[in-house]
């Protein structure tokens, strides 16, 4: 199912970032096959069950860069200290050319975003 979302997802997108966006959804749904691919805001979501509101990673793909992003994503561990803050909560994995993947550190970035997914919904509900 995946594959076809993202297909549809790169129709309008700058091919050189095709090679790239495919690899990162891979990597995505290898790591947590429970996430749901879904397209919303102009980005590849993932979210868990039924929540898409809650979503977990998302991939936007501009013209200079494709960025990774977790809603959550200070509640993730960043010992080298790679990720770009957005909001209060969202933080960000820039990857300026095609071959700045790290792919294993996206994988560990993932796991730790699905496994922090309790938290960050108990995080919410206190503050509503």
């Amino acid at each position: 199912m995946s594959a076809s979302v993202v297909d549809g997802f790169l129709t309008d997108r700058d091919s050189r970032w095709h090679p790239l966006t495919r690899q990162l959804d891979r990597l995505i749904v290898t790591a947590e096959p429970a996430l749901v691919t879904r397209v919303a805001y102009r980005m590849l979501m993932y979210h868990l069950g039924t929540d898409k509101a809650r979503w977990v990673v998302a991939i936007d793909v501009r013209d200079k860069l494709v960025t990774v992003r977790f809603l959550w994503g200070v509640l993730l561990d960043d010992p080298r200290g790679i990720l770009r803050g957005g909001t209060s909560t969202l933080m960000n994995l820039d990857l300026p050319t095609t071959d700045a993947l790290d792919a294993p550190l996206v994988t560990d970035l993932v796991h730790q975003a699905v496994a922090r997914y309790p938290a960050f919904v108990a995080s919410q509900a206190a503050a509503s």
